[in-house]
C-alpha cells in the first residue's frame, strides 16, 4: 500500500509540476517586435580601414622609405571578411625573420587590416620605431588623428592593450610582440 500511495503521489506530483511549467513557461517575454537598426549600423563600407591604401603602406612606406621588400598579392578565398588578396612585406636584411607587415585587402582603397610583428624584446627602438611609423600612415590624412595614434603606439608598444582612433582600431601585443590594425566598426 505504501508503494502505490508513493507511486500515485509522485505521477500526480510530476504531472502537476509538468502542467505548472508549461502553463508558466509558454508566456512570451519581452518585446514582440523585431529591433530595428540603429542609423550608424555597421555596414561593407565599416569593414574597411578609412583612407589607407595599399600603396600608402606598401609602396610609400615600406618600400620607398624603408626599403623592404613585398611580396606579389595572393589572391585567396573563402575568407569571413570578404578579404581578397594579401602582401607580406619583411626588410631586405637579416632582419627579415624578426620583421613583417602583412596586408589584406579587396583593392587598393579597401583595406581590412595591417599588421605588423615585430620579435624584438621590449625597450628594443626597432619596434617602438615601425608601431609609430604605422600608426602614422594609417591615420595620415588626419593631423589631430595621427598624432593621437602615433602617441599612443609610443606609450603602449611594450605591452598588451587596445584603443580606437578614428575609425581604426589598434591593438597591440607583448607575446608575439605585434600592432594589429582593423576597422572599428
Amino acid at each position: 500500500m505504501i508503494v502505490l500511495v508513493s507511486v500515485f503521489a509522485f505521477l500526480l506530483g510530476g504531472s502537476g509540476g509538468v502542467a505548472t511549467g508549461l502553463f508558466l513557461g509558454s508566456r512570451p517575454h519581452g518585446p514582440t517586435d523585431t529591433p530595428t537598426a540603429a542609423g550608424g549600423f555597421p555596414n561593407a563600407k565599416h569593414s574597411y580601414l578609412h583612407g589607407v591604401t595599399v600603396s600608402a603602406v606598401a609602396d610609400d612606406w615600406l618600400t620607398k622609405r624603408k626599403r623592404w621588400k613585398c611580396d606579389l598579392p595572393v589572391t585567396y578565398s573563402g575568407s569571413n571578411k570578404g578579404t581578397k588578396k594579401r602582401i607580406g612585406c619583411e626588410p631586405r636584411d637579416d632582419t627579415r625573420l624578426r620583421l613583417q607587415v602583412n596586408i589584406e585587402y579587396a583593392d587598393d582603397d579597401r583595406v581590412h587590416e595591417v599588421n605588423l610583428r615585430c620579435d624584438y624584446g621590449p625597450g628594443d627602438r626597432t619596434c617602438a620605431e615601425l608601431f609609430t611609423g604605422l600608426a602614422e600612415v594609417l591615420l595620415a590624412k588626419d593631423n589631430e588623428l595621427r598624432k593621437q595614434a602615433v602617441d599612443w603606439a609610443r606609450v603602449n608598444v611594450d605591452s598588451d592593450d587596445s584603443t580606437v582612433v578614428g575609425n581604426a582600431r589598434l591593438v597591440v601585443s607583448l607575446s608575439p610582440h605585434y600592432l594589429r590594425c582593423t576597422p572599428a566598426s
